[in-house]
């Protein structure tokens, strides 16, 4: 019986879990961290390999074709859900060229948290905060 109930358990919790990251799904508004003004838009989705992608759709409020250009690039990469969040993969920065270790959670107001760090722990590195996007 105990075994019955603590596996009751534990599928009630990765449900839960697993609910959690289907709200990450979708598309969201980019949110600069300076200026508070969005920036692009990107679709975050899970692949038929059972890993998190995000891919740039749009980008806000600029006519330079080097950006237009970089629409369809994959910033998120190889996440995988834990405990309600994604995490294991990485995250791409255009503007520097750069990739960073990476970690996606939704806040309690139901924004996205984004956290690109130089380390796998998180230690080393800078967060950003995205909006749903009313956007498909």
């Amino acid at each position: 019986m105990k075994k019955f109930i603590f596996g009751c358990i534990l599928a009630i919790t990765a449900w839960v879990a697993n609910a959690q990251v289907d709200k990450i799904l979708g598309p969201w508004t980019a949110i600069d961290p300076d200026t508070d003004k969005p920036y692009a838009t990107i679709l975050i989705y899970k692949s038929s390999n059972g890993l998190y992608y995000g891919k740039l759709t749009e980008i806000l409020d600029s006519d330079d074709p080097a950006d237009q250009k970089l629409i369809g690039t994959l910033i998120i990469r190889d996440m995988k859900e834990d405990d309600g969040m994604l995490k294991g993969g990485s995250i791409y920065d255009p503007e520097e060229n750069k990739t960073y270790h990476g970690k996606i959670s939704l806040t309690k107001d139901g924004r996205l948290e984004m956290r690109g760090s130089l380390d796998r722990w998180g230690l080393l590195g800078a967060t950003e905060y995205w909006k749903r996007s009313n956007k498909k």
